[in-house]
């Protein structure tokens, strides 16, 4: 336990004593009070606010082992938590410097070191400026497979977990979410921010996977609820995504609109023969029914035109 969270436990708890004291026992309780809930966290790692919370004071011995036993293990893991996020932070204090940029060799160990810290495929290559973190008590599952390029100052949020593909390059500049909040939950519950039994501090989780051979151009924003990002798919400089990106599009805008594909069906699917095993490849049967639904014949005729100027 650091010495910030125990000053926090010693103000906190110092605070709730006096507040439960001056409601139910005319002011005469506070230290007496004060000890119990240092007690609660001793026995069950439980914090002042939910002392409250369950007024453990009134309580009879079987509901506040109960309960307790309940907080002991919630707050064992949000303790975990809190331990890896410092660690986290620690790590991008140390590796995100723009100060490493000096040396090809520093250049060369900060990549080697995301790659093990955030245990990803080979031949990860990081510059600059990159955050990578997981919020609100939650683990978010993180996995990057081999050959991903993550340029300068890229911001990645894994809260509600976050798979990338090979060969992906994120441009800089991107923020990739996966994770919003139920206002309703936030404010529920007489104006508190959230339901103390919600490690997620009403967090919806949107997980997202970015397909292999995907580029995210410089600026783009990844929303929340963005499930997939498709195979090969191009996220034009500064698009702002917010649905599921079909393989091989190339995307573009805010709102974001499919403007075209990589290639056509016939040439994704020999792509496809090229690179994958029978049962991982997409079948030519989607290939050509997403071209036909977003990549129209009157569209390909009249960007055809405008390459010809």
């Amino acid at each position: 336990m650091t010495t910030r969270r125990i000053k926090q436990l010693l103000h906190y708890g110092w605070q709730h004593a006096k507040q439960i004291s001056g409601e139910r026992y005319a002011n005469t309780r506070r230290v007496a009070i004060f000890l119990d809930i240092l007690i609660c966290y001793i026995k069950y790692s439980m914090w002042s606010n939910q002392y409250v919370l369950h007024t453990m004071d009134a309580l009879s011995r079987d509901e506040r082992e109960r309960i307790g036993q309940e907080y002991l293990q919630k707050n064992k893991a949000r303790e975990a938590w809190v331990q890896h996020f410092e660690e986290n932070r620690k790590f991008l204090a140390k590796w995100s410097k723009f100060d490493i940029e000096a040396s090809m060799t520093k250049r060369a160990a900060r990549s080697e070191a995301y790659r093990k810290y955030y245990n990803t495929g080979k031949n990860l290559f990081v510059e600059y400026g990159v955050i990578i973190t997981a919020q609100h008590y939650m683990s978010g599952n993180l996995l990057i497979r081999d050959n991903v390029l993550l340029a300068r100052n890229v911001n990645i949020d894994h809260t509600g977990g976050l798979t990338i593909g090979r060969r992906v390059s994120i441009s800089e500049g991107v923020t990739i979410l996966t994770h919003s909040h139920d206002l309703e939950a936030q404010f529920s519950a007489g104006g508190n921010r959230q339901n103390e039994n919600d490690l997620g501090h009403g967090s919806m989780m949107t997980p997202l996977t970015i397909g292999d051979f995907a580029w995210i151009g410089a600026g783009a924003k990844i929303m929340p609820g963005t499930s997939e990002i498709g195979r090969g798919a191009i996220i034009s400089t500064n698009t702002v995504i917010s649905q599921k990106i079909p393989p091989y599009a190339i995307v573009q805008g805010f709102p974001a609109k499919i403007v075209g594909f990589r290639m056509t069906p016939e040439a994704a699917s020999e792509f496809e023969q090229n690179n994958y095993m029978p049962d991982e490849r997409i079948p030519i049967e989607v290939l050509k029914a997403n071209y036909e639904k977003y990549f129209s014949k009157e569209k390909r005729k009249e960007i055809h035109q405008l390459l010809k100027l």
